[in-house]
Formats: structure tokens, C-alpha cells, sequence
């Protein structure tokens, strides 16, 4: 019997240290995942900014229009199409980065389950056996995920630059014809 209980001790320290040596791993894609998820949301909310911001610039470059006279040159209501025509491509820009988070933020809460699992089998003791390549499997994608959010922070910050600066041109064009 006590071969029994010892054998039993000795099984229940080395299940709990086998649990153990992921509990770091696993507690930093929690905090990892954690800090994915606000960074992504707060992406989102930007996007949706930028582009009620967009909106109301596109808006207006067709406010204007009845603002200036019919007989413009020929060159210059071409480039007041060329420059709508670009607008437009930013506005489709933010709508891309929009639908693409959305997706994005889908595949992430399913991450986060599988996260929450074995942060379960932490408290539980009962980790399962691919532990270490689910861990592995989540890190890269917390890496990949992580750096994609970066390239659209970019994205969006080039997009922004490159609107300010046509509705600047638009609105300076314009308003030298009004003259």
C-alpha cells in the first residue's frame, strides 16, 4: 500500500512540474494575445475614423463642384478628375484595411479559445500532449498577426498622408479658379 501512495506522490510531482514548465510560455500568449487584441481594436476604431474623415473630404470635392464655372479648360477638369479618382483610391484603401481587421480579428478570437484552453489546463493541471506545439503553433501566429498589424498601422498612416495631401491640392486648385 504505501509503494502504492508513494508511487502516487511521485506521479502527481511530476504531472504538476510537466505542467509547470509551460506556465510561463503559456501566461506570456495570454498577456501577448491580450495585447494583440487592443492593438487590433484600436487599429479598427482608427480605420473607422479615417474613414468617416474621408468620407466627408470625398463628400465635399462634389460640393465644390457646383461652385466652379462650366468653362474650365479641358486640363483642368481633368485634373480635378484625377484627383477625385485618387481620393476615391484612399477611401478604397481604408475599406480594404477595415475588411481585412475584421477577418483578421475573427481568427484572433479563435486563437484566443485555444489560448484560454490551456490556460484551463494550467489551473487543471491537465495540459494536453501537443502542449509544446500549440504553444509554438501560437507564438508564430501572435508574431505574424503582431507584424501584419504594423504593416496596416503603416498602410493607414501613408493613406492618411497621401488624402490630406490631395484634398490639399483639390481644395488649392479649386479655390484658385474661384479667382
Amino acid at each position: 500500500m504505501r509503494s502504492i501512495s508513494l508511487l502516487f506522490v511521485l506521479l502527481m510531482t511530476f504531472a504538476c512540474d510537466g505542467v509547470e514548465q509551460y506556465r510561463k510560455p503559456i501566461e506570456d500568449l495570454s498577456t501577448d494575445w491580450q495585447d494583440l487584441v487592443l492593438e487590433t481594436t484600436e487599429l479598427s476604431e482608427g480605420v473607422a475614423e479615417e474613414i468617416k474623415s474621408w468620407q466627408g473630404m470625398y463628400h465635399s470635392m462634389y460640393a465644390n463642384e457646383s461652385n466652379i464655372e462650366d468653362e474650365q479648360p479641358q486640363e483642368v477638369l481633368d485634373e480635378m478628375n484625377e484627383l477625385k479618382k485618387a481620393c476615391l483610391g484612399h477611401g478604397d484603401v481604408y475599406v480594404e484595411i477595415q475588411e481585412v481587421l475584421d477577418g483578421r480579428f475573427k481568427t484572433i478570437e479563435t486563437k484566443g479559445i485555444d489560448i484560454q484552453e490551456l490556460m484551463l489546463g494550467l489551473e487543471t493541471g491537465k495540459l494536453p500532449e501537443d502542449v509544446g506545439g500549440r504553444i509554438d503553433s501560437l507564438s508564430q501566429y501572435l508574431d505574424e498577426a503582431r507584424a501584419s498589424v504594423a504593416d496596416w498601422k503603416d498602410l493607414m498612416k501613408t493613406t492618411k498622408a497621401a488624402c490630406s495631401a490631395t484634398c490639399q491640392e483639390y481644395v488649392y486648385l479649386t479655390t484658385s479658379l474661384d479667382k
